[in-house]
């Protein structure tokens, strides 16, 4: 007990149930060719749009990016040195390396705060040297730099020494302020005073630095920097080194400037891994000059010093994380492009197949007559008819009227003459109704040759054949596509007309309580017509077996209609073979239900009220045809020569007269049904 209420609690929380749903020709959802033909384009659209985003996903060439910038009033270090950053400095004039006018220095700067608020100041000398090209090239690693090298004349600039190193962290309110200045002081050819320096050229002369001074009203300091630009959307190479000339300042004897230069840092974090939730991350430092990140001051010189360069650590981090596109976000894209896609075309595709699936259910569950039937056939067959009832009449009055004598049986006690004499007149009887048969036989041979008809196989066939080349099915067309897009007021027709009312009659069919109603139908005619016995007989019926064995196909009314709708299509290429074959299977449906309405009809002797409303159910055309059939007779000693069209029908009533078929009895039976 508790295993079940277990299981039913389980069965609740399944998530993969399926639909139970009706089927359709066997398949559980309608497919056409054109809906193929679509999705196999909706495919190649999809496939041919994304291959080259395929190409970039395994390429990574797609790139997330996420930057954040961080402010911190005590930043971390930036630490230059000669494999990450290369500056020169000079002085605009001509020989500035062997005879300047002023003269440049470096020093590396810590300021650090005590806790009472003292501030202690340390110094230490850089040396400057004349540029070599080795010290550029060394960070344009993948450029060539000899050609810039040469024409800008950096040969004359001066540099940070070999294996330098500046450290550049903190502001003027943190406990460790550390930063470079560049001075611009009087030159002097006192080797006391330029000992420490390896740069020991000989000063201009004052009347040299004047006539410059009348020349370009001032004096300049430039600087020429290393910097570094990224492109963190670039799938690969995301820095570019180039040499950077924003720096340069103008001063006087008198008034200079102090300029401060801020470097921020870059952390650029890579994720190379393009599957979702594995990371395998990437970093990179760089420390980047920001264009027009400097600030200038105006100051009174004191006479030592006329210009200084300040190189301060921004305040500013910039956090750049980086990831290409994984593989869930290359399947959610390409999902919603392809929905997209199928929603488009997905809502003509959609009306066609929904067109297409009512007009097939539409032709097989209904007949669409059309209305412009041949009145000749018609009127023909309605005299056919005539000549048939008027010879029925015709037998059944010249009948003599003899029966009653057959009534009456000889007494047990009469004598043995009299029982000769009674045999002898039974004798007579048997021969008078065998003259009346042969009478029949006569008048119906004579109305069968009136009416032009050589055996019965042809006549139905030809029959048969008529009804098959009238059917008209409807179908999908361009006006119907145009019926519907103008809201069913205009281009309407005879396909559109008859399609609307068989779709109304097939949702009502469909309709639930339609079904309903039909089934507490069915088991009130088992109650009518079952006995309590019978019910229960019929209720535990077993049920049916399958095996390995093919089963019968019996042929169906739904069969026929298929063969009244294919036939007009089949007999337009009827040299084929496979289509001969085809064309006699359709009729063979006709012979078949011929041969079940001639069992039937034998049948209505007894009478048998369903045999008559079966019959009366198979349509007032096929009964005439079939009625005519009846009528026929076969010359028993004609051999034909054609071929039956299949074994099964050697020896079937279509190819050989029913035992009663000249019988006079079955004739009443005739004359009662069309009475």
């Amino acid at each position: 007990m508790q295993q079940s209420i277990a299981f039913k609690v389980f069965k609740n929380f399944d998530i993969f149930g399926q639909n139970i749903q009706l089927n359709f020709n066997g398949d559980d959802s309608y497919q056409t060719a054109t809906g193929g033909i679509f999705s196999i384009t909706i495919i190649a659209v999809i496939a041919f749009f994304f291959q080259q985003n395929i190409v970039d996903f395994l390429s990574k060439n797609y790139v997330n990016l996420d930057v954040q910038t961080l402010f911190d009033a005590n930043p971390d270090d930036i630490i230059f040195n000669d494999d990450n950053y290369m500056f020169a400095l000079a002085i605009e004039q001509s020989k500035f390396n062997t005879n300047p006018y002023f003269n440049i220095t470096l020093k590396q700067r810590i300021y650090t705060r005590l806790n009472n608020g003292t501030t202690v100041k340390q110094d230490s000398f850089i040396d400057l040297i004349p540029c070599t090209i080795d010290r550029f090239q060394n960070i344009f690693n993948n450029q060539n730099f000899t050609d810039q090298f040469i024409s800008l004349g950096l040969s004359e600039w001066l540099c940070p020494q070999y294996n330098y190193s500046i450290r550049l962290s903190g502001g003027y309110t943190s406990q460790l302020f550390q930063f470079t200045k560049v001075t611009v002081s009087e030159c002097s050819n006192n080797t006391g005073n330029n000992q420490i320096l390896t740069w020991k050229p000989k000063c201009a002369s004052s009347s040299e630095r004047e006539a410059h001074l009348n020349t370009d009203r001032s004096f300049r300091i430039k600087m020429y920097m290393t910097n570094t630009i990224i492109n963190p959307l670039q799938p690969k190479n995301i820095s570019q080194v180039f040499l950077d000339d924003e720096l340069f300042f103008s001063f006087l004897l008198l008034t200079g400037t102090e300029t401060d230069v801020f470097y921020q840092k870059y952390n650029v974090t890579t994720n190379q891994n393009i599957f979702p939730y594995i990371e395998d991350n990437q970093e990179q430092q760089f420390n980047i000059k920001q264009q027009g990140d400097f600030k200038v001051s105006n100051v009174q010189n004191s006479g030592s010093s006329y210009s200084a360069i300040y190189m301060r650590r921004s305040p500013y981090t910039y956090s750049v994380k980086r990831d290409f596109q994984d593989l869930a976000d290359l399947l959610s894209y390409l999902g919603g492009f392809a929905n997209i896609v199928v929603m488009i075309f997905g809502f003509f595709i959609s009306f066609y197949n929904k067109s297409q699936f009512m007009i097939e259910l539409a032709n097989q569950v209904y007949d669409f007559p059309i209305k412009n039937i041949n009145n000749i056939d018609t009127q023909q067959r309605k005299e056919i008819k005539k000549t048939i009832a008027r010879a029925k009449s015709r037998t059944i009055i010249q009948k003599p009227n003899t029966q009653n004598s057959q009534l009456e049986s000889p007494k047990y006690n009469q004598n043995q003459q009299f029982i000769i004499n009674e045999t002898a007149k039974q004798d007579d009887q048997c021969v008078t109704k065998q003259d009346e048969q042969h009478t029949f036989q006569q008048e119906q041979e004579k109305i069968i040759q009136q009416l032009g008809i050589t055996d019965r196989k042809s006549y139905l066939t030809q029959q048969i054949e008529k009804i098959l080349n009238r059917s008209r099915p409807i179908f999908f067309n361009c006006r119907y596509i145009l019926y519907q897009l103008f809201c069913q007021r205009f281009f309407y027709d005879r396909n559109s007309i008859l399609l609307q009312k068989a779709i109304k009659n097939i949702n009502q069919d469909l309709d639930l309580c339609v079904i309903i109603d039909k089934v507490k139908e069915i088991n009130l005619l088992k109650e009518l017509l079952l006995t309590e016995d019978q019910l229960v007989l019929f209720d535990f019926a077993p049920k049916e077996v399958i095996n390995l064995e093919e089963d019968k196909k019996l042929t169906t009314r739904n069969l026929a209609r298929n063969t009244l709708r294919n036939f007009h299509q089949i007999s337009s290429i009827l040299n084929n073979k496979d289509e001969q074959n085809k064309s006699n299977q359709s009729i063979n449906t006709y012979y078949k239900l011929f041969q079940a309405y001639d069992r039937i009809h034998q049948a209505l002797q007894q009478n048998d009220k369903i045999n008559e409303k079966l019959i009366g159910k198979l349509g007032q055309e096929v009964r005439d045809i079939f009625e005519v059939s009846q009528f026929i007779q076969w010359e028993n000693n004609r051999k034909l020569n054609s071929e039956p069209l299949d074994d099964e029908f050697q020896c079937d009533s279509v190819n050989s007269d029913p035992p009663c078929i000249t019988s006079l009895d079955q004739f009443k039976v005739n004359f009662k049904l069309n009475s």
